[in-house]
């Protein structure tokens, strides 16, 4: 297959700093419609270049969100894509087994994430989204006020830390879950506590209360390891107040 180009980010922002019309579409003049030919013509080799070539490239590097916000809320930061094998459990009077595993993919090197406490919801982000979708509410939402925190369901996230062991907070269907990155992964639900390896996933240790679900999901534990990595290893300055 040919060589993927390397992402350029300057460029690729370059680009969208400049307004580039679509190509006109060429159709038949109305006088010369009198017959079983196509009406609307195809576009040239040059014309599908230039036309192919006002991509944005959002499935690479969007971010439309982080510029269009007046409150500056939303913010880029970047992880390794990566592939984990997650374990898969199931628990029966306070143990737990791993029956198998199954993938977990974080497949895009560049990630939009929200710091709630500056977000009014004024809408910028939705009228500007190129897929039509509400970043405020569908992107990943940091909060630092604790309460703020505590109030929301789902979709809701709190970076702590404790000397150099840092710790992600998040709630998931109203419960919290909480993940602590040491030499180990300590995560943590109300039905559940689990150690992991943090390279292979390997579990090291694990409990279930009698609350707990036959078949306990490490999906959130997951998204907080993604999210913990990537904005503690691209993001130095973010907000995380001492637990």
């Amino acid at each position: 297959p040919p060589a993927v180009p390397a992402f350029n980010r300057v460029d690729l922002l370059r680009r969208r700093s400049l307004r580039q019309w679509r190509v006109p579409v060429p159709e038949r003049a109305p006088d010369q419609r009198r017959n079983f030919q196509e009406i609307v013509a195809t576009l040239t080799a040059d014309q599908a270049k230039a036309e192919a070539a006002r991509c944005l490239d959002c499935d690479t590097f969007c971010s439309f969100c982080v510029g269009v916000c007046p409150n500056l809320a939303f913010f880029t930061y970047s992880q390794t894509p990566v592939t984990w094998p997650v374990p898969v459990l199931a628990a029966a009077d306070g143990r737990v087994a791993v029956t198998g595993s199954q993938p977990f993919t974080v497949a895009q090197k560049h990630q939009v994430a929200l710091l709630a406490d500056s977000c009014n919801e004024c809408g910028n982000c939705v009228t500007f989204c190129p897929t039509a979708g509400r970043p405020y509410h569908d992107k990943p939402r940091f909060f630092v006020n604790a309460e703020e925190f505590a109030a929301q369901s789902d979709n809701a996230f709190r970076l702590l830390h404790t000397g150099d062991r840092w710790t992600l907070q998040g709630r998931f269907g109203g419960e919290l879950h909480q993940l602590t990155h040491g030499r180990a992964l300590e995560y943590t639900t109300p039905h559940l506590a689990v150690k992991l390896d943090p390279e292979s996933w390997v579990v090291r240790e694990a409990r279930a209360e009698p609350t707990a679900p036959a078949a306990p999901s490490l999906e959130p534990c997951a998204i907080l390891y993604a999210l913990l990595r990537g904005v503690r290893g691209s993001l130095p300055w973010f907000p995380a107040p001492e637990a």
